[in-house]
């Protein structure tokens, strides 16, 4: 007897994404049953663009206008949108996360092949910075996951027994009525695809703290510019779906320009070494 089809829905909170937000569903948009979307207060492009997309896809894609949101109510969104999955499996997708089709369908190979005893899949995932070309190099061992990289969980079984906890990026998943999370050891299946986490690319018109400017105003904005110096060339192609859409050009073009203004304006930075393959 063939196992049952496992379904999917897409779980994704968003706020001033609209450079990335539309690759992001679109990425995904063919493998999933449905994606829920969730807007949190944004003031540029980013409703037009998921409105737009929900044009094509009106079956597939829920948008709700949820409002200005502070971090303590991050974790009570994420389990109004778990009441609301009836799918097998729910998957999180952020705004500034694109997957390739390599990814996604491997993804759901395992999903249609894992046993029981598997809860939950971890991705890794390439932090691009200055460009969607190259991606921060120190990939510390994590203790948590036993191995080098960049991992998180990104496909959880929908489980009657588990609820969202905790605030903002930190909230997690817990068995009801216990202080066990979801995230055992045990229960994890890795995937060996990366997607590309963008968190460190301009996501918005509204972005405040990454090259928008060109010269680091903050702390934050340091980091940014210290990692995109520390980077390392991807050697892998890059998402399908940035294939059509300009990002090649404008990438390669902010990757310069980020290092012309770096030059002028952070020589202290400059003296680090530059790690490109």
């Amino acid at each position: 007897m063939e196992n049952k089809r496992q379904t999917i829905t897409a779980h994704c909170i968003i706020k001033n994404e609209e450079n990335f937000v539309g690759f992001a569903i679109r990425s995904v948009i063919d493998y999933v049953d449905k994606v829920l979307v969730f807007d949190t207060g944004s003031t540029d492009e980013t409703v037009s663009i998921v409105k737009k997309i929900t044009e094509e896809f009106p079956n597939k894609i829920v948008l709700e206008e949820k409002g200005e949101c502070d971090k303590t109510k991050h974790s009570t969104l994420r389990q109004e949108m778990l009441e609301k999955t009836k799918t097998d499996w729910f998957m999180l997708l952020d705004g500034d996360e694109v997957w390739t089709k390599r990814g996604i369908e491997e993804a759901v190979v395992v999903l249609n092949g894992v046993d029981e005893c598997i809860n939950w899949l971890a991705s890794p995932y390439y932090l691009c910075v200055g460009d969607v070309y190259h991606t921060y190099y120190k990939e510390k061992f994590d203790v948590f996951y036993n191995r080098t990289g960049f991992y998180t969980p990104r496909f959880i079984r929908n489980r009657k027994d588990i609820e969202w906890r905790g605030y903002y990026e930190q909230d997690t998943l817990y068995f009801k009525d216990t202080d066990k999370t979801v995230y055992s050891p045990k229960s994890i299946y890795f995937l060996t695809n990366h997607y590309w986490h963008l968190t460190h690319l301009s996501r918005s018109s509204k972005d405040q703290n990454v090259y928008t400017s060109g010269i680091a105003k903050n702390r934050g904005e340091k980091k940014r510019l210290t990692y995109f110096l520390i980077g390392r060339k991807i050697n892998e192609p890059i998402p399908e779906v940035f294939i059509n859409d300009g990002v090649r050009i404008v990438s390669l073009a902010r990757s310069v320009y980020n290092f012309i203004i770096l030059m002028l304006k952070q020589p202290k930075l400059i003296i680090r070494k530059i790690y490109y393959k």
